[in-house]
Formats: structure tokens, C-alpha cells, sequence
């Protein structure tokens, strides 16, 4: 038997776990193998060890103490974090640049000889869809209100920090 495996059926014996045939058999290897009864002695002296330590308990107004501590520290000042502006310029370009790419694209597809005397203009229906075509058109200038939103945020930020 590997020693993991000795060490295991011998706690279970000392914490009492084992069924009673586990227990018949430890007791007579116990008897008969004197490593098997070395290890028990030295694990049984542990557990009693184990047993007889007392937990330290703190004291009452511990938790108080810690806060009285900490309240005379000096309040951490913020981290600054760094925006990388890289970053804010990237998605930004992006969006116009997808502004300006479906905005050419509607340009484009539109039928400029028309000759119609109401001068309705047409989109030619093949390629993206009508309702794909608005959708993604919509999302654009919802991404560029918010982009112009957090400009004028940031923008008023800086102005009142001055």
C-alpha cells in the first residue's frame, strides 16, 4: 500500500469513520506490522495535539479597533487613470469612416437619371436591403450623437477644471 493510502485508512480509524470490518482489519495490521504502528502512533499523537489547541478568539471590541485605525489614515487619493487617446481618436475615425463609407454607398446607389418629373429619387433595391440600409444608417447616427455627447462632456469638463 502506498503511504497516502495508510495515512488515510489510519485517520479514518483514529476519527472513527471506518465501517466495523475497516476497523477489524486496521486493528490487526496494527497489531502485526510495526510501520503501520509507528505511523498510527505518530498520527494519534497529532490528532491529540490537534485536539488540546485552543483557538485564539478576539477580543470584543476588535472590529472597533480596526475601524478607529483605519479613520485616522488619511483618505487614499484617486488613481489616475490614463486614457489613452489613441484609442478614443480609433473608434472615432471608425465611425466616421463607416459614416462616410454608407453615406457614399447611398450616394451611389441612387438612380440619378431618373427622368420622373416629380424628381423622386430611388434607391436601386439590389444589393443591401432597404431595412438593412436605415437600420445600419440609424446606428451610425446614434454612434455619432453619442461621439458629439461625450465631446461637449469632456469638453466641459476641461473648461471647469481651468
Amino acid at each position: 500500500m502506498k503511504q497516502e493510502e495508510i495515512d488515510s485508512r489510519l485517520w479514518d480509524y483514529i476519527d472513527g469513520l471506518c465501517t466495523a470490518e475497516e476497523a477489524r482489519q486496521t486493528a490487526l495490521l496494527l497489531e502485526t506490522d510495526p510501520a503501520w504502528r509507528l505511523r498510527y502512533d505518530e498520527l494519534l499523537l497529532l490528532h491529540q495535539q490537534v485536539q488540546q489547541i485552543t483557538l485564539a478568539q478576539p477580543s470584543l471590541r476588535f472590529t472597533q479597533n480596526i475601524m478607529d485605525e483605519i479613520a485616522v489614515l488619511p483618505t487614499p487619493v484617486r488613481a489616475n487613470t490614463r486614457i489613452y487617446t489613441w484609442i478614443i481618436k480609433g473608434i472615432a475615425a471608425t465611425m466616421v469612416l463607416a459614416l462616410l463609407v454608407i453615406t457614399a454607398y447611398g450616394f451611389l446607389r441612387l438612380d440619378w437619371l431618373s427622368t420622373a418629373v416629380n424628381n423622386n429619387y430611388s434607391l436601386k433595391t439590389s444589393g443591401l436591403h432597404r431595412t438593412g440600409t436605415h437600420l445600419i444608417i440609424l446606428a451610425n447616427i446614434i454612434f455619432l450623437l453619442l461621439f458629439i455627447e461625450r465631446l461637449i462632456r469632456l469638453r466641459s469638463k476641461s473648461f471647469q477644471k481651468q
